[in-house]
């Protein structure tokens, strides 16, 4: 009987796809508490997890013993992205809150538009702006590979199931 495939090995098939086209990208971490300042500390190459999420026969058992770290291992890092990601947002908008708290304390009475203006004009947005995103997209880089490993664990458990049930699957585990 050939293995039909599932609506979740479709969903592996798309996230894969997407994952071999994704460049390297970093999870920072906080290096500075009391500022919030943060700075490379994960870097993460997009084939090569593509590759880790493919199931291989001839590592099937490793698979079976490792997709559970994996997805650990993905939803801390997915954690520190996302909390990374909030750290990022409350920096922008506290550099803008005192922007424009100096604006307002020599008097001036500023709308909302003219508030924006304001910062939009300093140097200093594009960077913030840049840091905000790139946060943004470690989150939901990190949560892909998260995605994906929770996938693997459904299409190992239907492709395992049926030959445990029949008594033909008894893998050597060994982690190598």
């Amino acid at each position: 009987m050939q293995y039909q495939k599932t609506q979740t090995d479709h969903a592996l098939d798309a996230i894969i796809h997407a994952l071999q086209n994704l460049p390297t990208f970093n999870i920072f971490a906080i290096t500075d508490e009391v500022t919030g300042e943060t700075a490379p500390w994960y870097e993460v190459n997009g084939p090569d997890i593509a590759d880790e999420l493919v199931i291989r026969e001839s590592r099937l058992a490793q698979d079976i013993m490792l997709v559970s770290v994996r997805i650990m291992e993905w939803g801390r890092l997915s954690a520190r992205a996302q909390r990374i990601w909030e750290i990022e947002q409350r920096r922008e908008r506290k550099w803008k809150a005192n922007l424009i708290a100096g604006k307002v304390a020599a008097g001036e009475k500023l709308t909302e538009k003219a508030m924006e203006a304001i910062y939009r004009a300093e140097p200093k947005y594009d960077e913030w702006k840049s840091r905000v995103v790139r946060a943004a997209e470690a989150v939901n880089a990190s949560q892909a590979v998260l995605d994906g490993f929770r996938a693997k664990k459904e299409m190992l458990k239907a492709a395992v199931r049926p030959a445990v049930e029949n008594g033909r699957f008894n893998p050597q585990f060994a982690v190598p």
